[in-house]
């Protein structure tokens, strides 16, 4: 079976943006996101979902109450759920990333 091309980095740039939401308030300069992309790149793939869970998980205080936790959980599990789609899409499954991370440890 023959894998699908590899996204481009400009629509993993716009899928990225889109997971992240209007409300994100970390750096979203283009410079910045296309580094944050190579870093949970895998064989060569931009993996923008993982991006957007990464970089919400950390860039998201968790000392807020129990509703707003909630739904930052619920996002970062469907992004989960999109990048796994993605990644069985384009023939990978539980392949470490680039420096040994794995999607489980985000």
């Amino acid at each position: 079976m023959t894998q699908p091309p590899a996204m481009s980095e400009a629509d993993a740039l716009q899928h990225l943006r889109d997971a992240l939401g209007e409300n994100y308030a970390g750096a979203t300069d283009e410079a910045t996101l296309t580094r944050a992309l190579w870093v949970d790149a895998a064989g060569g793939r931009l993996r923008p979902w993982a991006t957007a869970a990464r970089l919400i998980k950390f860039n998201t205080e968790y000392e807020v109450d129990e509703g707003l936790k909630a739904r930052v959980d619920r996002k970062l599990a469907e992004l989960a759920d999109t990048q796994r789609g993605a990644d069985a899409a384009a023939g990978r499954s539980g392949r470490p990333a680039f420096g040994g991370v794995t999607w489980g440890d985000l």
